[in-house]
């Protein structure tokens, strides 16, 4: 099985006894069903509905754990530490006595948790770094979350949360209590159609960089790449002008196959519907 540790990712711990409560009210998704053995997926959003960061929830004995993008950590413990007031929770990165690791094929490390957006994506688990006997990289590990259409967490900053592919990931739960941004991701969940979702997307040469706008064959506008390896990348695609074509083109002239993984096929269908 392949496993590797994820070096992009850092660790946050929240602990304390006010640690569940402070989580619920910020966070997308329903922290007081998250037990060892088992973690969650949800982002931080502004007022205004906008992806912060997006992360996997892990439970630890003191708390929790926060498996964030480490290019987005010092952020998140910013803004995490300017809404905890005077709870009772503490606050830190422990990204040097701990290290994200991630295991798919047959059968995961006891140790591991599934991860919570899809089944395929295999097992999640937080420990000491450099405990692997055998590490398949970190290029291996996002050649296969590419190739089922899985968006990182580049991907998804700045994105409304339905935009991002939350609902679909298993990322928001629209269940439960407040949180930060929860009346536009309400919202946007009660729209006449699914507006945008990042989808795979697969080019015939070198991938254009981050930002390059794509249009549809006939020239309509289709929305941007975001990123990627190799020849696959993560493109934000407005449904509105995509669900009918199989392919989208970058302003320079690149290709690119439009690669709709199986755990949208109900939004996309919605689209359809709708447009």
């Amino acid at each position: 099985m392949p496993q590797a540790q994820l070096t992009d990712r850092a660790v946050l711990a929240v602990t304390g006894p006010g640690a569940t409560a402070f989580l619920q009210g910020l966070v997308t998704n329903e922290v007081t069903k998250v037990n060892p053995g088992s973690s969650a997926y949800a982002a931080l959003l502004t007022p205004q509905g906008k992806i912060v960061t997006d992360f996997l929830i892990h439970a630890a004995p003191d708390g929790y754990r926060l498996d964030v993008a480490a290019a987005h950590a010092p952020d998140l413990l910013k803004r995490l530490k300017l809404y905890r007031l005077r709870a009772p929770v503490g606050l830190d990165d422990v990204s040097a006595a701990e290290a994200v690791f991630a295991a798919w094929g047959e059968a995961a490390p006891a140790a591991a948790a599934k991860d919570p957006r899809l089944d395929a994506l295999g097992g999640r688990w937080i420990a000491a770094p450099d405990t692997l006997t055998a590490d398949a990289g970190l290029a291996g590990y996002h050649a296969h979350r590419l190739a089922l259409g899985v968006p990182d967490s580049a991907d998804t900053a700045g994105q409304f949360a339905l935009d991002a592919n939350l609902e679909e990931l298993h990322g928001v739960d629209f269940r439960k209590g407040c949180y930060v941004g929860q009346e536009v991701t309400a919202r946007m969940k009660h729209k006449a159609a699914p507006r945008r979702r990042l989808i795979a997307v697969i080019a015939d040469g070198d991938l254009p960089s981050p930002g390059s706008r794509l249009t549809t064959p006939d020239g309509a506008d289709a929305g941007e790449v975001a990123t990627g390896s190799g020849q696959t990348a993560i493109a934000s695609l407005r449904l509105g002008q995509t669900e009918t074509h199989a392919e989208v083109v970058s302003l320079k002239g690149a290709r690119l196959k439009i690669a709709a993984p199986p755990y949208l096929n109900d939004t996309l269908a919605a689209a359809r519907a709708k447009n």
